[in-house]
C-alpha cells in the first residue's frame, strides 16, 4: 500500500491513484506505468511569470513522471534527463519551503509535472504543512492532465484552492494524443466537472492540435461550455513539434487558424 503516516488520510492503494489503475506495490519497490516509486520527486522549481495573469507569478513545483505517454510532449526529457532538486518526504519538504515562500512575491502555488496527482500523498501532506506554516495566505493550485482516480476528489477539493486541468482531447482521438488511456476522456470530464462543484477556481486549458479542430478542439469546448460554464478556459493555439515526432508539422496552419476562426473559438 502506498500509505500516508497521518491519521486523518486514508490508506492509498496505487491502484486508486489514477485511471489506469496499474496496480504497482510502490511501497515494496516496484515503479508504476507512470514512472513514480515509493518517494515524491521534483526535478524543477521557480517563480514563472508565464502563467494565466491570475496565477502569475507562481511558484512552479514540477513533479517527475506522468500516466500518459503524449508522443508531442515537451516535458518528458525534461524530468527523464534533469537532475533531483528533491527526493524525500512532505514534512522536511514544507518546512525547507516555507521560508524561501514567505519572502518571494509569488501570486500562487502550483503543484506540476510530469503529473503531480501520482503523489497524491505527498502533495496533500505537504500542502497542509505549508498552508499551516505560512504567515501569509498563498492559493495552491494543482496543475494536472485529470487522469486521477475520482476518489482522489474529495481530498482534492478540500487541500487545494484551485485547479489548472488540461483537457487534451475527444473520445474519439484521445489514444493518438495522450497515448494509451482507458476512458482517458470520460475520466478527466468527470473529474472537471467534480472539482468544478466544489469552491475551488477552475482554469481548464485546451492545447489546439494540427488536425484536431473539429474532432476535439469543437466538442472539447462544447463541453466545457455546457457542463462547467463558471469555469475559466484558456484556448491555446501555441502547439510546437518540439521533439520532431512523426506526423506533426512544427506548429499550427493557416488552415488551422482559419478554421478556429470559422467556428468563432478564435
Amino acid at each position: 500500500m502506498y500509505m500516508m503516516k497521518a491519521s486523518f488520510l486514508p490508506l492509498i492503494s496505487p491502484c486508486c491513484l489514477c485511471g489506469r489503475k496499474c496496480g504497482a506495490e510502490r511501497m515494496a519497490g516496484q515503479i508504476g506505468y507512470c514512472g513514480a516509486g515509493e518517494k515524491a520527486v521534483i526535478y524543477q522549481q521557480f517563480i514563472h511569470c508565464g502563467e494565466e495573469i491570475e496565477l502569475s507569478p507562481a511558484f512552479i513545483v514540477n513533479m517527475s513522471g506522468c500516466n500518459l505517454h503524449c508522443p508531442t510532449c515537451s516535458e518528458r526529457i525534461h524530468w527523464t534527463s534533469a537532475t533531483r532538486v528533491w527526493c524525500g518526504e512532505a514534512e522536511e519538504y514544507a518546512e525547507k519551503m516555507v521560508p524561501r515562500l514567505e519572502k518571494a512575491n509569488i501570486r500562487s502555488f502550483e503543484w506540476i509535472g510530469g503529473e503531480p496527482s501520482i503523489y497524491f500523498p505527498f502533495v496533500y501532506e505537504a500542502t497542509r504543512l505549508m498552508k499551516r506554516l505560512l504567515h501569509k495566505k498563498l492559493p495552491f493550485y494543482l496543475n494536472t492532465n485529470g487522469y486521477y482516480a475520482s476518489e482522489l476528489t474529495p481530498y482534492l477539493t478540500e487541500m487545494m484552492d484551485g485547479f489548472v486541468f488540461d483537457l487534451k482531447a475527444s473520445r474519439g482521438c484521445a489514444q493518438t494524443i495522450v497515448g494509451p488511456a482507458p476512458d482517458y476522456y470520460d475520466i478527466v470530464c468527470d473529474n472537471i466537472k467534480a472539482a468544478s462543484q466544489s469552491a475551488c477556481h477552475l482554469i481548464v486549458r485546451h492545447l489546439v492540435m494540427p488536425g484536431h479542430v473539429d474532432c476535439c478542439t469543437k466538442p472539447c469546448v462544447d463541453w466545457l461550455h455546457q457542463n462547467v460554464p463558471k469555469a475559466r478556459l484558456n484556448l491555446m493555439t501555441t502547439f510546437q513539434n518540439f521533439n520532431g515526432c512523426d506526423g506533426y508539422p512544427f506548429e499550427l496552419s493557416e488552415d488551422d487558424m482559419a478554421r478556429l476562426k470559422a467556428l468563432g473559438l478564435l
